[in-house]
């Protein structure tokens, strides 16, 4: 069985507590960034901390309440496991046969982030296709991958993304991503977690979910069409 490292990222006592233990490392997140887990990847990979396994995986404390596999089943750590080893991706979402074209989709979900997403690509110096057909679609940062290539989307696609999302030079940018996402669960995760809205507040300045996260969900599908060579697969 190949070797993995996986972490499941935390910011309360609530979700510390959906956290597999037998499956992934806690990682806590005391402040609150509106990359969410992509600022982990980030940290992470900058880290070292995917070269201590074959594959390497971040991910959120409610994965597996959210993962179903292709039976529309809830996935399980010995599937996972059993997965890992013959290609260089594995993901969770072999049951989505549609929404291929994931940036025109977000626009349906977060009216809004088709703006965001013009100007990131003209910073990127890419085209931005709204209608571009994804070969591998990957939702939630919810995969695996090998760690040299885990390591190869961070520093070729993630990072700059970050960078340029960072940079309030880059006005038109800026301006976009901090508005409200609309996210559809966004009520429904205030209630739950108690605090969390005025935590929003004190820690990113905002009552809402901004359309950072959302934006570089995506990025990850999109940069497996620019690699048509790494190899993909659902469970």
């Amino acid at each position: 069985m190949a070797k993995y490292r996986a972490y499941q990222i935390a910011f309360d006592e609530q979700s510390k507590a959906n956290v597999n233990q037998d499956f992934a490392w806690t990682y806590f997140q005391k402040e609150t960034t509106p990359y969410f887990e992509n600022a982990v990847m980030l940290k992470l990979v900058n880290a070292g901390s995917h070269k201590q396994a074959d594959y390497f995986a971040v991910l959120s404390h409610k994965f597996f309440e959210d993962t179903l596999n292709s039976e529309l089943k809830q996935i399980t750590k010995e599937q996972i496991e059993n997965s890992l080893g013959d290609t260089d991706v594995v993901s969770f979402f072999g049951f989505k046969r549609s929404n291929f074209e994931v940036f025109q989709h977000a626009e349906k979900v977060h009216k809004g982030i088709a703006e965001c997403y013009r100007e990131l690509f003209r910073l990127l110096g890419k085209t931005y296709n709204p209608l571009e057909q994804m070969r591998f679609v990957v939702y939630r940062n919810a995969f695996f991958a090998k760690n040299e290539v885990y390591e190869r989307y961070v520093k070729e696609m993630l990072e700059p993304c970050i960078i340029l999302m960072n940079d309030k030079k880059n006005h038109v940018l800026w301006q976009a991503i901090w508005k409200d996402s609309r996210y559809p669960y966004q009520e429904s995760r205030f209630q739950k977690h108690e605090g969390l809205r005025e935590k929003f507040v004190h820690d990113m300045g905002v009552p809402y979910y901004p359309f950072h996260t959302f934006i570089l969900e995506r990025m990850f599908s999109y940069w497996l069409n620019l690699n048509p060579e790494i190899t993909c697969k659902h469970i």
